[in-house]
């Protein structure tokens, strides 16, 4: 009987460990997919710089310059939300490079004031992250008055002057909207700035 006894302890002790490495290597795998250089640079990205997997949150061309800034979240698990900024065959910048937990490293403030061009009405919308000693801030503004939708990137020197440098998009090459975010959970929301 006690034979029997450890023998049944033995295999489940077995099936358990074997359960635990699976996992883990499931998680080591997705893990290195996530963050793999190597898996960047063999994707293919399409204008909009998201690859098939991802869908468009906000994607524009820039002025002066072929290339396109783009904010693309995930269509599958794991869920993420990543930046980018070159071109289809370039990557200048893509972040996170980890995006395991991207969510929390992005903040979402917007202001909105109804009534059309006779109330100025306007609807601002802002995704903002930090990478290193540099704030990003993506806009979208659209002003009733022109009846125009502005679109862009503030950068800021956080170090060096708090130097800001924009960089305008195209209007006429908007897809996508920041306004999605609004009931947004996985996101940090911040009040209105005004």
């Amino acid at each position: 009987m006690k034979k029997l006894l450890v023998a049944l302890v033995l295999s489940f002790i077995s099936i358990v460990v074997i359960y635990i490495t699976n996992v883990l290597l499931d998680n080591l795998v997705n893990s290195k997919e996530l963050t793999s250089a190597d898996a960047n640079s063999k994707k293919e990205y399409r204008e909009n710089l998201c690859v098939d997997h991802e869908k468009v949150l906000l994607s524009f061309k820039l002025a002066d310059t072929p290339k396109t800034l783009s904010v693309c979240i995930s269509k599958t698990q794991p869920d993420y939300i990543v930046y980018r900024f070159g071109t289809k065959d370039k990557i200048e910048l893509e972040f996170p490079e980890n995006k395991v937990d991207s969510w929390s490293k992005f903040t979402y403030s917007y202001y909105l004031r109804g009534g059309g061009q006779g109330n100025e009405g306007m609807d601002l919308n802002y995704l903002t992250f930090e990478n290193g000693r540099y704030e990003y801030q993506i806009y979208e503004e659209y002003i009733a008055r022109d009846n125009m939708t502005y679109a862009g990137i503030k950068i800021t020197d956080k170090q060096a002057t708090n130097k800001v440098t924009e960089i305008k998009g195209l209007s006429h090459s908007v897809e996508g909207s920041l306004i999605i975010l609004r009931d947004n959970k996985k996101i940090k929301i911040k009040g209105e700035q005004w």
